[in-house]
């Protein structure tokens, strides 16, 4: 994809065509056209014009989730997950915690971000029905990995689960940049949790 892909809309909600600066042709007399309305990835100005209401609404949501999640993981630490066997790569329990909340902080920031961009309603709702289903997906794995104490209905979960989270990141990406990077490190972290979990079901 080109550097401005999913980032440039005009005022009608079609994605901007031509060199910036330009709104068409000059009206007659050789007047000077009129600004276009050029949407791009830039951060600053995102933040300048953000519905404050709507990114404390994404920070509880994510939050709710976060935390729905990790009572599952709390209360099955001990005495089964501690049973199992697993490998060497296998980091200490009490990093989940602390990694989860800025993973789903920056899903937060991440949703609010294409929430306020003016991309069309074609465009930018498919793309939050998606991180709807990822999120729903994040609260599944550690429901059924550790809730019903089952590695096997985890790697289920959690193999569908990476697909939606790319699916979203390629949404994001079409309508900010930033968005879409922001979920990376939550792509990272899942694909070493279903390497984990590869790992627990063949050894348990």
């Amino acid at each position: 994809m080109s550097d401005d892909a999913g980032n440039n809309w005009n005022t009608t909600g079609q994605p901007q065509t031509g060199m910036p600066g330009q709104s068409g042709q000059a009206s007659a007399g050789g007047s000077r056209p009129g600004p276009a309305y050029q949407r791009g990835p830039a951060f600053p100005e995102t933040v300048a014009r953000s519905s404050y209401s709507a990114l404390i609404g994404a920070f509880i949501v994510c939050s709710a989730v976060a935390a729905i999640g990790s009572a599952f993981v709390i209360s099955n630490l001990s005495p089964w997950y501690a049973a199992l066997a697993k490998p060497g790569f296998a980091l200490p329990s009490w990093i989940y915690w602390p990694v989860q909340m800025m993973l789903y902080a920056l899903m937060a920031l991440s949703v609010w971000m294409v929430w306020e961009q003016k991309a069309p309603r074609s465009v930018k709702f498919p793309a939050l029905f998606v991180f709807g289903m990822q999120l729903l997906l994040n609260l599944a794995w550690p429901a059924m990995f550790f809730g019903a104490q089952s590695p096997g209905l985890g790697l289920i979960v959690i193999g569908v689960l990476v697909a939606a989270i790319l699916a979203t990141i390629l949404s994001f990406y079409r309508i900010s940049k930033w968005a879409a990077l922001l979920l990376c490190p939550h792509l990272l972290w899942v694909c070493y949790e279903t390497v984990l979990n590869i790992a627990i079901w063949w050894m348990n």
